[in-house]
């Protein structure tokens, strides 16, 4: 994986115990999105969690303020489904989170290790990479 050390290093961070409405961070290569839980599935063990669903939270930023940092996080469920999709993020063997997809058959399937972003629970965290 590449990308900014911070946003690698607070992925490789251990979960915490996983609720819905528990915050979450989108890390992408220097930059950081908020989301929320929206659904949390176990496995048949009823204790070991197999899925979780998360929505994206809604940013407003103040533009006016260079960088434009300083912003207001509205987390979802309050956020429409038109504005932020529900994604889907199932354990994988290694105990780790990673996004799915819906192939052409209907499945879920992981998008590969080093494809879309990491994710950080516990925490809502926003920052756009002003060098960009």
């Amino acid at each position: 994986m590449t990308g900014s050390i911070v946003n690698r290093t607070m992925e490789a961070s251990r979960y915490p115990e996983i609720t819905v409405g528990m915050g979450v961070t989108f890390c992408y290569w220097s930059d950081r999105s908020p989301g929320t839980v929206v659904a949390v599935r176990y496995a048949a063990d009823g204790t070991t969690v197999k899925e979780i669903d998360i929505r994206g939270d809604h940013v407003s930023r103040n533009l006016d303020v260079w960088p434009a940092q300083r912003y207001e996080i509205t987390p979802a469920p309050e956020v429409p489904d038109t504005v932020t999709p529900v994604q889907t993020w199932r354990m994988d063997r290694a105990g780790r989170l990673r996004k799915t997809y819906l192939n052409e058959n209907g499945s879920r399937v992981f998008v590969s290790k080093t494809g879309g972003p990491g994710i950080v629970l516990g925490s809502r965290d926003y920052y756009q990479d002003p060098s960009f």
